[in-house]
């Protein structure tokens, strides 16, 4: 009695359910989501698979349509229409996944009806970006190879559909592609193998050109790559990738103003937007910045050597001996240094030279412990920086910087001051943009001072200069209320007036005090190497 029992009530169950579903088809009422089946017959969850997709189509959601879609067998011959609908839904269901950002199921539904239908040229241009995307590159090979194929034979079978400059333009960008995709894949031999090809289609082709340009940088021919990767994107380049490694070539060479400018002629066809708030310190500023040695010398040790002021760095980071002192000073082989420093700046142009002398001087000034000679040197560099301005004006700031850093007595900075300050169209900012560069190398009150008593002598002429009042703001401790009272002052007319420099100024300031924020916890493991811990820290480790 249980078995037929049991047998009676799944039938009774099962009839209910159709009841449902039938009420459901003519009425929409109760929604297919609230209903709970019990019945495990095919034909009936076949049928509840295809009122889902139904209703998902009816709700213009094709993205889910697609995916129950999917879960039907093909051998079944119930429901023809559905079968003739299948393109089209997995054609929409791919676009509306794109626009959800779910590029893997666009990638599953386009692939699908690739394999399943005749060649669409179309949709397999929509499926190289999602391939791409999705980093799927042993398939995105297979399908551009099988997309040139389709090309060749169109403009054999079809002409008159063709120029000659559309054919050229076409297959040289679709070689380049696959060219792309097999450099991904690891194989360098058949990149080149698809670019050479790419060229003797059309070698000006601005996607060839920018091709020859990766080449290039990745064999550290800089100069030839900044050209060709450049020339590219003038002429219409559509890759990020000859995008990026510009501005990764630029700034290896160290030549900010050369990335910034291709940053702001190129950047926004890559949605790279925002170009003038972003805040581009040159790497031998910024280990310079650090004040500390430890830091400094890791962060000059990992630079460029292509930069000159950078290079110049790394000279007085290897001819450093011993440890250094308590005040974070060490001994210098100064044979060694002005050695290499002299040869470096004899293969310079004299605008190179500016910043490789700053850092020279810096370099000295900053980390040098007070031995005999050292205050020689800085003179001697100081001074061979002066006897540039006259060829190259940045000079000038420069050497004041390096005078500021170095004189105490007020008398000696004032005159040198007064003549250049008076040979300048805005004297406030120029004054400002020498105290915001001072301030990146010395916490003492001492040289603060001396340039406050400079500032405010320009802030009575000038009083709603929002660069001098911010230069002002630095002359305090950075957790001063005075700091704060005058850097807020200073934004709040800066942004009033839109002044964009000052603005950038204050953008760079907030940088700067971030990257502070972060030395902080990095000079944690360097008091751990000069401390009793460190000798915990071993014992526990092993």
């Amino acid at each position: 009695m249980g078995v037929i029992g049991n047998q009676t009530r799944l039938c009774r169950a099962s009839h209910l359910e159709r009841l449902a579903l039938l009420q459901y088809v003519k009425t929409g009422h109760p929604p297919l989501e609230q209903m709970q089946f019990s019945g495990k017959d095919s034909s009936f969850i076949e049928l509840l698979n295809v009122l889902s997709v139904l209703k998902f189509i009816d709700e213009n959601n094709l993205h889910e349509a697609a995916h129950v879609l999917l879960k039907l067998d093909r051998r079944s011959k119930k429901f023809p229409e559905l079968e003739t609908l299948r393109p089209a839904v997995l054609t929409l269901a791919g676009q509306q996944s794109m626009e959800q950002d779910e590029a893997a199921c666009a990638s599953e539904f386009w692939q699908l009806l690739q394999r399943e239908q005749p060649f669409n040229p179309q949709l397999a241009v929509n499926l190289v970006r999602v391939l791409d995307d999705n980093e799927d590159y042993q398939e995105l090979q297979r399908l551009l190879t099988r997309l040139i194929k389709w090309l060749e034979q169109d403009f054999k079978q079809h002409p008159q559909n063709w120029t000659e400059q559309g054919r050229q333009t076409t297959l040289a960008y679709a070689h380049c592609r696959l060219a792309d995709t097999w450099m991904a894949l690891g194989r360098g031999r058949a990149a080149l193998g698809e670019l050479q090809t790419a060229e003797r289609i059309y070698p000006g082709s601005p996607e060839v050109i920018g091709r020859r340009g990766l080449v290039a940088a990745q064999e550290n021919r800089h100069d030839e790559a900044t050209r060709l990767l450049s020339q590219a994107l003038e002429e219409g380049c559509r890759s990020a990738e000859v995008y990026i490694v510009l501005i990764e070539t630029w700034k290896k060479l160290g030549n900010s103003e050369a990335m910034l400018d291709a940053r702001r002629r190129f950047g926004k066809k890559f949605g790279d937007l925002n170009i003038i708030a972003d805040v581009e310190v040159l790497p031998w500023i910024d280990a310079l910045s650090t004040r500390q040695y430890d830091l400094f010398s890791d962060l000059v040790e990992g630079g460029s050597k292509l930069d000159p002021a950078m290079r110049a760095c790394q000279i007085f980071v290897n001819a450093t001996e011993g440890d250094p002192n308590s005040g974070g000073n060490v001994s210098l082989q100064q044979t060694q240094a002005v050695s290499h420093w002299d040869e470096l700046l004899k293969g310079l142009s004299p605008q190179e030279q500016v910043p490789t002398l700053q850092a020279i001087a810096l370099c000295l000034l900053l980390f040098a412990k007070r031995e005999k000679g050292i205050a020689a040197l800085i003179t001697q560099y100081r001074v061979q920086l002066y006897e540039l301005g006259d060829q190259q004006p940045e000079a000038k700031a420069a050497h004041l910087v390096i005078l500021s850093l170095k004189e105490r007595d007020p008398k000696k900075l004032k005159i040198p001051f007064q003549a250049y300050l008076g040979s300048q169209p805005q004297p406030g900012n120029a004054l400002a943009q020498i105290q915001l560069q001072v301030r990146r190398y010395t916490q003492t009150s001492s040289q603060a001072q001396i340039l406050r008593s400079f500032i405010e002598e320009s802030l009575n002429r000038e009083p709603q200069n929002p660069l001098l009042i911010l230069a002002k703001a630095t002359t305090y401790p950075q957790n001063s209320s005075n700091y704060e009272t005058f850097r807020q002052q200073g934004f709040e007319i800066a942004r009033r007036l839109q002044d964009a420099k000052a603005l950038q100024a204050f953008r760079e300031e907030e940088a700067f005090l971030k990257t502070q924020d972060v030395q902080q916890f990095s000079l944690v493991p360097q008091l751990l190497r000069t401390s009793g811990w460190r000798i915990w820290m071993v014992s526990w480790k092993t």
